[in-house]
């Protein structure tokens, strides 16, 4: 389940490798709504091995997460 905090996405683990939907956080002191950026920071926990990164989602990649998020909703 996600909240306005957290969105799904594909990924992968450069821990163990592990690829599947991942939960992205949002990282504190990053503004979400600004337009024009390239790409934001989100924090990924992985499923598998419980490893947390901070990784760059691209502002595409974002628009469709928050797509899929609205979508869910219904």
């Amino acid at each position: 389940m996600t909240d306005e905090s957290t969105y799904k996405g594909w990924s992968n683990c450069s821990e163990c490798g592990y690829e599947d939907i991942f939960v992205f956080s949002l990282v504190d002191g990053e503004d979400y709504t600004e337009e024009g950026y390239l790409g934001f920071m989100f924090d990924a926990t992985c499923p598998a091995c419980e490893d947390c990164e901070s990784v760059l989602v691209l502002s595409e990649q974002f628009d469709e997460m928050k797509r899929l998020a609205e979508m869910a909703k219904r």
